[in-house]
């Protein structure tokens, strides 16, 4: 039997999934920085890997030893190294080589497009390739839908470098909702997701996502269960 792991996204379906689904999964998967606090019934105070870059909120040593934090794998810019604050000398880190997108951005290539994903779909990129999971679950992974709730918790429980969100118009504190396009395209990372999905047969996915048109894309696939 082969291992299995959850990624956890921000989107507002961690609303439906619970701490004790999150915890059947040998590896607890984070993108950057979750809000625990209140949401403890959704997601537990448990982390394996860190998907990061250098503007996530650091954790102190004491904290990622509390989570059981083993590894950090970077999704900083291609080249650019994490803080020793990311890692704190204590844990593993990982520098995939990913692909070198505009401004040593990172990029995906599937067939034929191109695009920048999100920090969820990279970690799901990473994982699903890695070849070490039989079973993976994504929850929260909506792919910022204009005109949706970006996040699960309240906009005031935002990490503090990320609130220009809010003063910019990217979101609207009213609701939360998303006002604009994302240049993370909503549309690729649903080709890619589904595509790859698709072609893993040998991976169990569950996913839990208020993304419609990548549940029709994916619902009637044979390794796949919508939740």
């Amino acid at each position: 039997m082969g291992r299995s792991a959850i990624i956890i996204g921000k989107g507002p379906s961690i609303l439906r999934t619970t701490s004790e689904y999150v915890s059947s999964f040998d590896d607890a998967i984070i993108v950057n920085r979750p809000v625990w606090d209140g949401y403890e019934n959704h997601i537990p105070r448990k982390a394996d890997i860190q998907y990061r870059n250098n503007s996530t909120e650091d954790f102190s040593e004491e904290e990622m030893i509390e989570l059981g934090l083993r590894k950090v794998v970077s999704i900083a810019q291609v080249d650019e190294q994490l803080s020793e604050q990311a890692h704190h000398g204590i844990i593993e880190v990982e520098y995939p080589p990913f692909q070198r997108g505009p401004n040593n951005s990172i990029t995906l290539n599937y067939k034929d497009i191109s695009f920048s994903p999100s920090g969820g779909v990279l970690a799901f990129h990473h994982i699903v390739e890695s070849g070490e999971y039989d079973k993976i679950s994504v929850v929260g992974l909506d792919l910022l839908m204009v005109g949706k709730r970006a996040y699960y918790f309240e906009p005031e429980e935002m990490q503090a470098n990320i609130k220009y969100l809010l003063h910019n118009g990217t979101y609207n504190r009213e609701g939360f909702l998303r006002t604009e396009k994302s240049f993370h395209s909503e549309e690729y990372a649903i080709t890619y997701m589904a595509g790859v999905i698709g072609e893993k047969s040998d991976i169990l996915f569950d996913i839990t996502t208020d993304n419609e048109k990548l549940i029709d894309l994916v619902k009637d696939f044979s390794n796949i269960t919508v939740l």
